[in-house]
């Protein structure tokens, strides 16, 4: 089963409105878990749901009581497939842009190298380290020879 690699950044922006979240988010996690494993998914039925609130939401114009209890499973199945070093939700600078984010604690925590060249890793390092150029643009790299790294995803 092969799944879609989440990225980085937005997916739903400048709005609270329960019928976009649901709508942002269950699209979200369809083209992450793909098509073809999207029936085999544990969590269809929520997917489901959501399918349904909207439609109810299109149909009547008002929100049911249990579409924020949707958004909120929603957003936990999405943050069990957030990329290393990433969260999902709000963006800590504005509450209504909602997507991946990196985690800069847990960067921080488990000690990856920020730099802003590769050639400032020590020699022979092997593993995580995190490129930040001077406007703060992030990739998070995986070595696991000198000089071959491999993106991990990258936010800008």
């Amino acid at each position: 089963m092969t799944m879609n690699n989440p990225t980085v950044g937005t997916i739903s922006h400048g709005t609270l409105r329960s019928e976009v979240l649901l709508e942002a988010f269950a699209s979200e996690l369809r083209w992450i878990v793909g098509k073809e494993a999207a029936a085999a998914w544990p969590y269809l039925k929520t997917l489901e749901e959501a399918d349904d609130i909207l439609t109810e939401m299109q149909d009547t114009d008002a929100e049911p009581e249990n579409a924020q209890e949707i958004i909120a499973e929603l957003t936990d199945m999405l943050s069990a497939l957030a990329p290393p070093y990433c969260y999902f939700g709000a963006h800590p600078g504005d509450g209504s842009d909602f997507g991946f984010w990196p985690d800069f604690d847990a960067i921080e925590s488990d000690g990856i190298p920020r730099v802003g060249d590769a050639s400032e890793l020590p020699d022979g390092y092997v593993g995580e380290w995190a490129l930040v150029n001077e406007r703060g643009n992030v990739t998070l790299y995986t070595r696991v020879t000198a000089p071959e790294d491999v993106a991990q995803w990258d936010c800008v």
